[in-house]
């Protein structure tokens, strides 16, 4: 039995709710949420496991078959998901792969994400990982991709019986299981961003809102000229009269937001997500573009959530994202959200922000005070990523031509083959059974012969590995792929027909085979439908997402890339 289904047993039992036990346990309800539904389970050493039992068996004391803790407990452990850490073994495993193996330390902590020197304190056994779970995940994923010469796989064959037979899926998962002595699946929160990313479809998303519907209001707003708000709940009216200020004043200048305030009491109650969302959507509605600072000095999980939460207005091409580099107070919460016409800012102290204030006003020297201070926090603050629709394409086409320079190795995971490895003339014949027109066509051909020239010379000196889907008759039927063309920001998409996709996946053999550095691999399965993953090593990641609109997100944040990198989708070599 899985820990979630053991947990709503227990719960069902009880007759408690999820609320209940968040007051008791002293977990968010959103934490809680995550138990429930099998996205997170706990440690079988933690205090969180503990809490929950103990929770558990205060709320069955008042029914007629009470619980003991110890009785949980052991309930919680004979699950199958739940992992028991044992640092000292993940150590002399992790220690053993590094000394087998010859693995440089500085590239592997480059990889994970650690500082060497932390690194260097858990093989020594002075320091047990934070996170020995997704530590294992990175360690395995960076083996699996770097350590792939004959020799290293058969030393990984005589530690793992089957490894050097396996594809690169079951290497890792293999490599994986190993390290941690568990049959724990690991978890990829990168993988649910991009496939959150990948379906996510704008016009759809549009329609479902009818924003194309919404009218901007122009009632009148009466806004004094300044006002505190003091606990939980007047700050929530504090962030949506925040934006009504800003969507009904006439003001287009420019809003920027900073908050490290935590969400999930505020995301509780039930009416303020929606009235959130809709100020921001009105706010976007009315044309105004939208700098975010985001607080990412939080774990990978909680910020991969948060990130997903911002997709949709991400794909309006009016939101640029940012992060603060320095180091974050680990005592106080701060907010500051300016535009043109109201300023709102915010001050708390860690674990009693419901204590915090809020201070909102539209008073025009007051409102250019706290301007001049979120430009002063923007200058601090570096992109987390860049983000390019049609408006912007020529900054675009500049990063392109930038990335065509940059010497590092190359890793493409695509949903369908690279437009540079297709024949030239067989591309014609295909642009004219999809009945494109001949202005679209000549601009597709003109880019097809400059983009096979610009790989030739970046083939000159360095690799590049792809990972192609190979889809089956149903899939086709369902979902067909399209021809990759997002560079140049189509209005429609090119659809490819199953023999059009076959003889271009046998193109790419040929062009493997002419071209010494470049390299394909066929996945098991389409992980993805609509993006194409472009990634120079340790330098920077691309993400476009083909289906029309067209939109490109370039990632230079460490982490992020180092989250991308260290990503694998079901393979197998071909």
């Amino acid at each position: 039995m899985l820990f979630k289904d053991q947990l709503n047993i227990f719960m069902k039992e009880t007759g408690c709710n999820a609320k209940q036990i968040s007051e008791l346990s002293e977990l968010s309800t959103a934490t809680l949420s995550r138990y429930r539904n099998g996205e997170r389970v706990p440690e079988a050493s933690s205090n969180t496991l503990s809490a929950i039992a103990k929770a558990l068996e205060q709320l069955s004391s008042i029914t007629d078959s009470p619980l003991q803790h110890q009785e949980i407990l052991d309930a919680f452990l004979a699950c199958s998901d739940i992992h028991i850490s044992d640092n000292e073994s993940f150590r002399n495993r992790l220690n053993s792969l590094i000394d087998t193996l010859d693995l440089s330390i500085t590239d592997l902590c480059k990889s994970t994400g650690y500082e060497t020197s932390a690194f260097f304190r858990i093989r020594r056994g002075t320091r047990n990982p934070s996170d020995p779970i997704r530590l294992g995940q990175d360690t395995a994923s960076y083996i699996t991709r770097e350590c792939t010469d004959e020799a290293r796989t058969e030393k990984l064959n005589a530690l793992i019986d089957g490894y050097k037979d396996a594809d690169m899926s079951q290497r890792f998962e293999y490599l994986f299981h190993w390290l941690m002595e568990t049959e724990q699946k690991p978890i990829n929160d990168m993988e649910s961003f991009l496939k959150k990313l990948d379906s996510f479809d704008l016009n759809d998303f549009i329609a479902s809102i009818h924003y194309d519907e919404m009218k901007v209001p122009t009632a009148p707003f009466q806004l004094p000229s300044s006002r505190y708000y003091h606990g939980l709940q007047e700050m929530m009216k504090a962030e949506i009269d925040f934006l009504k200020a800003t969507v009904l004043a006439r003001s287009k200048q420019d809003v920027i937001m900073y908050s490290d305030f935590p969400m999930e009491e505020m995301s509780k109650d039930a009416e303020f997500p929606k009235k959130w969302m809709f100020g921001m959507a009105m706010m976007l509605k009315k044309g105004l573009h939208l700098n975010m600072i985001h607080n990412i000095d939080r774990p990978m999980h909680e910020m991969m959530l948060g990130l997903e939460s911002w997709i949709p207005m991400y794909m309006t091409g009016q939101v640029s994202p940012y992060y603060l580099k320095d180091t974050q107070s680990q005592i106080f919460h701060h907010l500051i959200k300016v535009s043109g016409s109201a300023a709102l800012n915010g001050e708390g102290v860690k674990n009693h922000h419901s204590d915090g204030r809020y201070y909102l006003t539209n008073n025009k020297e007051e409102v250019r005070y706290y301007r001049k201070n979120a430009e002063y926090l923007l200058e601090h603050a570096k992109p987390l990523m860049e983000i390019f629709r049609l408006e912007n394409a020529e900054g675009f086409q500049k990063v392109l031509e930038e990335s065509y320079n940059e010497a590092g190795k190359r890793r493409n995971i695509l949903s369908a083959p690279s437009l540079f490895t297709i024949d030239h003339e067989y591309l014609k014949t295909l642009l004219d059974e999809n009945n494109v027109d001949s202005t679209m066509k000549e601009q597709i051909l003109t880019h097809h012969l400059a983009l096979q020239k610009k790989m030739k010379h970046v083939l000159e000196t360095d690799e590049i590995v792809e990972e192609l889907p190979y889809i089956s008759d149903a899939e086709f039927q369902s979902n067909p792929p399209s021809l990759c063309l997002s560079d140049l920001f189509p209005g429609t998409d090119i659809h490819y027909t199953k023999q059009q996709y076959q003889d271009h996946l046998a193109m790419c053999d040929a062009y493997a085979r002419m071209h010494s550095g470049y390299h394909i691999s066929l996945s098991r399965r389409a992980v993805f439908r609509n993006l194409q993953i472009f990634i120079i090593t340790g330098k920077y990641v691309i993400v476009s997402k083909n289906n029309s609109p067209a939109i490109h997100f370039v990632i230079r944040h460490p982490r992020l890339c180092s989250a991308i990198e260290n990503f694998i989708p079901p393979m197998v070599e071909e």
